[in-house]
Parts: C-alpha cells; structure tokens; sequence
C-alpha cells in the first residue's frame, strides 16, 4: 500500500483529475484580476472617444467588470473548494468501504469542475474585453491569464457545454452521454 494519504487513487479518474485541471482556470483568473487592478486603476485614457485624461477607474463600465470578474472568481473558487473538500470524504468513505460512488456523485463533480471554469472565463473575458489596444499586447499580463483559462476552458473535460449537457441529461432522468 505505502501511500498515507486520502486521495485521487480512491475516486473515479474524472471525479479527481479535473479539479487540479480547473484550480488552474480558476488561479489565472484571480491573477489577471490582480494584474487589472495594478494597471487599471491609475491608468489615464489617451483616448478621445472616452474622453482624454481621464481615469480608467472611474468610469462605470470598469467598475462593473470588475465586480463581475472579482464575483466570479469568488464564486468558483468556493464551490471548487466545496466539492474538493466533499470528493475528499467520499474518497475516505469509499476507503473504509462505507459509500460507493455513485453516477450522480461523479456527476455533480464534473458539473462544479467545469462550472468553476466557465466562471473564469467569464472573469478573464470581462477584463480583457477592456484592457485597450495595451492588451493586445503578448506582454500583458490580463491577455496571458486570458490565453491560459481558455486552454483549460476548451478541453474536453472542462467544456460547459458538453459537461453541462450530460448534468442536463442527468437532472432529466436521461442517461448521460459522455465521459464521467
């Protein structure tokens, strides 16, 4: 036996695996976050559509991007925390053969893991969406946080809208189509 600990080797591969694989999504949003706040929020717009010389900060339209992004992150993070934490006891259980795992329990831990990811995408699209023509830039650390969500965002394992259509089917009393 030799290993100690509680973990992946007692749950299904893609009850486990996913939540390191969305944790990424999740942490390249709260980054890019960071990185808009340090730059947004004494950049002055150049611009003459918006208004010359005025702060990015104050205009409203940045305001409720980051509150969306800031909420977002939030809510993945606490939801991926919450079913880490229950895929944790469902793993001791199964250890000391109280529970099996049931379809609906892997299930459930594939809608939080790909949830958690659409969530970051949304933080990281709200942000990048108004980071100016600096954006575009390879250097920018909003666009790399951008690039690295949506490659989680676009495996398999991690797309809403295959993982939510087999929760869908689940809810329906359809058997799920796909890998769960």
């Amino acid at each position: 036996r030799g290993y100690e600990g509680i973990g992946l080797f007692n749950i299904p591969l893609l009850m486990g695996i996913p939540f390191c694989l969305g944790s990424a999504a999740i942490g390249a949003a709260k980054g890019a976050l960071t990185s808009y706040l340090d730059h947004m929020g004494t950049r002055i717009t150049r611009g003459a559509v918006a208004g010359g010389n005025n702060k990015i900060a104050e205009f409203p339209t940045i305001q409720l991007r980051v509150a969306e992004a800031s909420a977002s992150i939030d809510a993945a993070r606490e939801i991926m925390l919450r079913d880490v934490a229950w895929a944790q006891q469902l793993a001791q259980a199964r250890e000391n053969g109280t529970v099996e795992i049931t379809d609906e329990d892997r299930i459930l831990a594939r809608r939080t893991q790909s949830f958690a990811v659409s969530l970051s995408l949304q933080a990281v699209e709200a942000l990048n969406a108004s980071t100016g023509g600096l954006g575009l830039q390879m250097s920018n650390p909003v666009q790399r946080a951008w690039r690295d969500a949506n490659a989680v965002g676009r495996h398999i394992s991690m797309n809403w809208d295959a993982v939510g259509t087999m929760v869908g089917q689940h809810l329906l009393g359809l058997p799920p189509k796909g890998q769960y």
